[in-house]
């Protein structure tokens, strides 16, 4: 019996720019939005971060995608990141 890929087990890929777009729709209502270091040293001291535009402050750091669409309930159980990305 050979084991049964995203599709066929009833999961939906979604890109990473998608997820991205979806949390930060979410995060917007609380005036925060979800950030990436520009340079190598800032990606990685920081990785993902969530950002408050308010106050200019980091309110999260290193946050790992998946977990966070999940977490905020953007990102439903039958959804999964395509390959090769985060």
């Amino acid at each position: 019996m050979r084991a049964k890929s995203g599709l066929e087990a009833g999961m939906v890929t979604i890109t990473e720019k998608a997820l991205i777009g979806r949390i930060n729709r979410k995060l917007a209502h609380d005036g925060e939005q979800l950030c990436r270091g520009r340079s190598y040293a800032a990606v990685q001291e920081l990785g993902w971060y969530i950002v408050n535009v308010q106050r200019n402050t980091i309110e999260a750091q290193r946050c790992v995608l998946l977990e966070l669409g999940r977490e905020l309930g953007v990102l439903a159980d039958h959804e999964e990141l395509a390959e090769g990305e985060e």
